[in-house]
């Protein structure tokens, strides 16, 4: 696929703006849940002897499953929305994902109407939890449409995704202080704007395919190579070998192999091999300690459960932070 410069910066920057609106939303729910206690959501799962106050047990701790749910189907999403964007591309995806961003929006709106159906604070917000994989995972494709830069344009994705979570805090802001009429209805009324702007782009500026596939763009951020191994076209190889001298003995080497008719099974490249011993010094053996292993084998691993309990600390602290943002401004 070709693309104008222009039309891939355009492509980055809607990228971050829906990733920054939909990617990661649910995890701000310690700012949403104020709003649903006072608006009564649940309220009716309280016993008459509690009185008439704000929180129940019972209704905390229907509010606490409901993140609880999302937080657990948004993390077993991203191999489903993996295999689909294998499949179908990245356009596919992010169709699928402003349509259940579209239905987790009508749930909320249409709360009153169809609470004698289903549960329509459960099913929204768990509708937006399988939506963030499907309209994030999708753009990780367009780190590569300036391999160069990335490194950055995967850092404007991610940071998007982490910023996401404040999303609610604003509403809560705006709920609490200016705007105490705007309720979760209206609040996801106005949210509609987000997958009707997701559809556009996929339908327009957007690629239907795939610049590089995920791994491809890993091992560009990573070791500033592509995915045979050989430096990223226009760049001089300076940043990953910083010695000229050693640089272009190098690369002379690398030139000399390409020469040599090739094999039918690839293998790594000199400069691949001498990146790769150099990150592994750098990270005390740790970079490429996986590589070459099985999904079961990974899984296994005490890597993995590191991963995982790094994960959950970092999503512990966002989540605390949230909660306790009010309270500390009013405090200090």
């Amino acid at each position: 696929m070709t693309s104008t410069r222009t039309l891939r910066y355009a492509q980055v920057a809607c990228a971050c703006i829906w990733c920054l609106f939909s990617a990661g939303i649910i995890f701000g729910f310690a700012a949403l849940k104020p709003i649903l206690i006072s608006e009564g959501v649940y309220h009716e799962l309280c016993d008459p002897k509690d009185g008439d106050r704000l929180l129940c047990t019972a209704q905390d701790l229907k509010l606490n499953f409901i993140f609880a749910l999302s937080a657990t189907v948004t993390n077993i999403m991203a191999l489903p929305v993996g295999k689909i964007l294998d499949m179908y591309g990245p356009r596919v995806c992010g169709i699928i994902g402003s349509c259940l961003l579209f239905l987790a929006s009508g749930n909320f709106i249409s709360a009153k109407h169809l609470v004698s159906l289903w549960d329509p604070y459960l099913v929204g917000y768990t509708l937006l939890a399988v939506a963030g994989p499907f309209v994030f995972i999708s753009c990780f494709q367009l780190a590569n449409s300036f391999p160069q830069r990335s490194g950055t344009v995967l850092a404007l994705l991610t940071g998007s995704f982490d910023s996401s979570s404040a999303l609610f805090l604003l509403y809560r802001l705006l709920y609490q202080n200016w705007f105490p009429t705007l309720n979760v209805s209206r609040f996801f009324t106005l949210y509609l704007i987000v997958p009707v702007f997701i559809l556009a782009c996929q339908l327009t500026i957007m690629p239907h395919s795939s610049y590089k596939t995920v791994n491809h763009i890993a091992k560009i951020a990573v070791e500033g190579l592509d995915e045979n191994g050989r430096l990223i076209e226009g760049d001089t190889g300076s940043g990953i070998i910083p010695d000229e001298q050693e640089r272009q003995s190098l690369i002379a080497i690398e030139r000399e192999e390409d020469s040599i008719p090739s094999r039918p099974q690839r293998r790594k490249s000199v400069l691949e091999t001498y990146v790769e011993d150099k990150l592994q010094k750098k990270s005390g053996g740790i970079f490429g300690v996986l590589h070459g292993k099985s999904a079961y084998e990974q899984i296994k691993s005490p890597w993995f459960y590191l991963m995982l309990l790094f994960a959950l600390v970092a999503m512990l602290r966002i989540n605390y932070f949230i909660a306790t943002s009010e309270h500390k401004k009013n405090t200090y």
